[in-house]
């Protein structure tokens, strides 16, 4: 179960059985007055049924990715627009980590954010100028 993760889709039980069986109380050939005893061997047996209220909330929601964000002024298109320009904002920050090896920023503010570019902007800038100075 835990190989394939199915797991969240069974119910299992697992409950105790008996089962019984009859020998003859004395040796010999059987007759008409012969004697059994009834032996019990008790076991646990194993019950299993599948989970259909699991798997149809796991197929309903299967393949979903969920949006989230702090902008309520946003309709589901634009969220999921904005969304996927991720990949290449996320590339530009990279770029910009690995020219100034810097070291990652925690910027929960969008404001503060643009900051930060600026300023690498103005450092781009004066590192340009200054590699222009120098061989110019």
């Amino acid at each position: 179960m835990g190989e394939h993760h199915v797991k969240a889709f069974l119910v299992v039980e697992l409950y105790p059985a008996e089962q019984h069986h009859f020998r003859q109380a004395a040796r010999g050939r059987p007759g008409p007055n012969t004697r059994y005893v009834r032996k019990a061997r008790k076991f646990w047996q194993l019950r299993w049924s599948l989970d259909k209220d699991a798997i149809t909330y796991a197929r309903n929601t299967d393949s979903l990715y969920p949006l989230l964000t702090n902008d309520c002024s946003l309709s589901n298109a634009q969220v999921f627009e904005a969304h996927k320009r991720q990949p290449s904002i996320e590339k530009r920050f990279a770029q910009v980590k690995n020219v100034f090896e810097i070291a990652p920023v925690l910027l929960k503010n969008e404001g503060r954010i643009e900051a930060l570019f600026f300023v690498y902007f103005l450092d781009l800038l004066g590192v340009s100028r200054r590699a222009y100075t120098t061989q110019g």
